[in-house]
């Protein structure tokens, strides 16, 4: 006889609501973290329990997890920005293993998360979601709302979505979109906004790629700017801020 499957990342998606924060918290959620912020366990404890667990990543290797943490260097020895990249682009063939977690048990991918950069001081948590998987986006990016509303995410630690640290807005009608960023015009027959904004390294980048009206940053005429928080854009000669996500 063939025995049972034994279920472990799916056992709370089997339950309805199971991507909200109430239903997550019902089923022993965010436990973890708290002992681990709370209980004041140091990184180095963190990684040796995640290593005894036998925890493994989920791509062909299998690599072990609490292994790939330890490769973190001290960041007394070494002060540089520290990041986690959470590849979620599915891009194996065949494959339809991260969008259940994402649509169905987010909270799960947030506390992961939270505690990896626990373990590894990270300054931020990049999650990459390609563009087609709209609920499973729309999920994590609700449930890490939940968890900063319940104050479980701290100012201090910076999760972000899709990799896209800055947004492009201004509260009026939204006349064109771009691949990576919202775009706002005031007349979609008179300005023509060509723009995007690029990942290089660890920098934002606005580039012009041929507006009407060309882009203004902090009323200097660029062709590409680095982002940085409070900058002031006009595009197609409508003014827009820059914030983070």
């Amino acid at each position: 006889m063939i025995p049972a499957d034994e279920r472990y990342l799916l056992t709370r998606a089997e339950q309805q609501d199971s991507h909200t924060l109430e239903v997550y918290r019902k089923h022993g959620g965010y436990r973890a973290l708290e002992k681990v912020v709370k209980g004041g366990m140091p990184p180095a404890e963190v990684i040796e329990e995640v290593k005894k667990s036998g925890l493994r990543g989920r791509g062909g290797a299998g690599f072990p997890t609490g292994l790939k943490w330890s490769f973190m260097p001290d960041p007394e020895k070494d002060p540089r920005k520290r990041y986690l990249a959470v590849n979620a682009d599915e891009s194996e063939p065949g494959t339809c293993k991260d969008r259940v977690i994402m649509r169905e048990d987010p909270h799960g991918l947030v506390e992961g998360c939270l505690i990896a950069a626990w373990a590894m001081r990270l300054d931020a948590v990049y999650i990459y979601v390609r563009g087609e998987y709209r609920l499973p986006y729309d999920r994590v990016q609700a449930a890490i709302d939940e968890a900063r509303a319940a104050g479980l995410v701290r100012e201090q630690v910076t999760l972000y979505v899709s990799g896209q640290p800055f947004r492009i807005t201004q509260k009026v009608t939204t006349m064109g979109r771009s691949r990576d960023c919202d775009f706002v015009v005031p007349d979609p027959n008179v300005s023509r906004v060509h723009a995007e904004v690029r990942h290089e390294g660890l920098e934002y980048v606005l580039v012009d790629l041929g507006s009407t009206n060309g882009i203004e940053v902090n009323g200097r005429r660029v062709l590409r700017h680095s982002l940085r928080d409070g900058d002031r854009v006009s595009l197609g000669g409508a003014d827009v801020a820059v914030e983070r996500r």
